[in-house]
């Protein structure tokens, strides 16, 4: 929330050493799906020269592939009660797991 436009390669790069790529990756298209953040693809600018033309902005599509984009998170404000909501979710549904492999193994 205090970085709005942070760029997924510099996060994946700063986490690296304690979590692995893929699983950042991993869960921010997690967090994508619950709705805590999004995640836009912004189409790179070519390489400048001593002869190139201004540009005015970056154009934003879905048809750019990976090469060529430069992917931003923007963490939404509802993120903490979504997350917070996902979390608990998840609590119950491992607890309710846990109970019935014990019933299971009981009644066995």
């Amino acid at each position: 929330m205090a970085n709005p436009g942070y760029s997924l390669h510099k996060l994946c790069h700063m986490l690296n050493p304690d979590i692995l790529p893929a699983t950042t990756l991993d869960a921010m298209d997690i967090l994508e799906e619950i709705g805590c953040v999004e995640m836009r693809r912004l189409q790179k600018p070519p390489p400048c020269t001593l002869f190139s033309s201004r540009r005015r902005g970056l154009a934003i599509g879905d048809n750019i592939t990976v090469e060529d984009s430069l992917t931003v998170i923007n963490v939404l404000m509802e993120a903490p009660v979504k997350l917070a909501y996902f979390t608990d979710l998840t609590i119950q549904y491992c607890q309710n797991k846990i109970q019935t492999a014990n019933t299971d193994i009981i009644t066995g």
